[in-house]
């Protein structure tokens, strides 16, 4: 089949896609500090504005975009760079991922998603700091860190201490750099909850 120049940029796109879910190499990583603690406004739901790395073998991928966690395990995000996939969208929950641009989209079953996704370790880990409570944590000059590990994997997310928001993620192969975070609803659990008292006063 011909591929026509109509049809190129969204089967780049879903190309590159295909590779934002691939593996990634992991490094070493030393961790570090005196308290247990939860990470500010993790649990919460929220929109950020994210520029993703991943370094894969000698090579360094960079993806710019908006990411949005709607619940416990579901996530939406926008890419809006490189070129190539600019557009694209991606979408998780427990069911699996999709990732559609334009007319084209595809979707992957939970059980077939690679097991280092970039993109997925990036929400798999901040659903891990939203469930612990039990986070390493060191102040420097400048950040709040906050240290864990996801399915093996360590990882920093640094908060920036004058404003006390989520600035970055660092974790073995991925770096994601953070502005613009919003909070836009309760908890998961919380909004649950809600909810609940929410019909029962209205049953009553």
């Amino acid at each position: 089949m011909k591929i026509t120049e109509k049809l190129r940029k969204p089967l780049a796109a879903l190309s590159c896609a295909i590779f934002f879910l691939a593996g990634y190499i992991l490094t070493g990583c030393s961790l570090s500090s005196p308290m247990s603690v939860k990470a500010p406004d993790a649990d919460k739901l929220y929109t950020v504005q994210c520029e993703i790395t991943v370094k894969n073998g000698g090579d360094e991928f960079t993806y710019s975009g908006s990411m949005s966690r709607l619940g416990g395990g579901i996530w939406e995000m926008t890419l809006a760079s490189p070129d190539t996939v600019k557009g694209l969208k991606l979408g998780m929950d427990s069911s699996g991922i999709t990732a559609s641009l334009g007319d084209l989209n595809f979707r992957l079953e939970s059980d077939k998603i690679p097991d280092r996704a970039a993109f997925v370790t990036v929400f798999g880990i901040l659903d891990n700091a939203a469930a612990a409570d039990d986070l390493r944590f060191a102040e420097t000059e400048t950040a709040l860190c906050y240290y864990g590990s996801c399915s093996g994997t360590r990882y920093t997310l640094k908060y920036d201490k004058a404003t006390n928001t989520l600035c970055s993620l660092e974790t073995d192969g991925i770096t994601a750099e953070f502005t613009g975070f919003t909070v836009t609803g309760s908890a998961p659990s919380e909004t649950s909850e809600t909810a609940a008292q929410t019909a029962v006063s209205e049953a009553a």
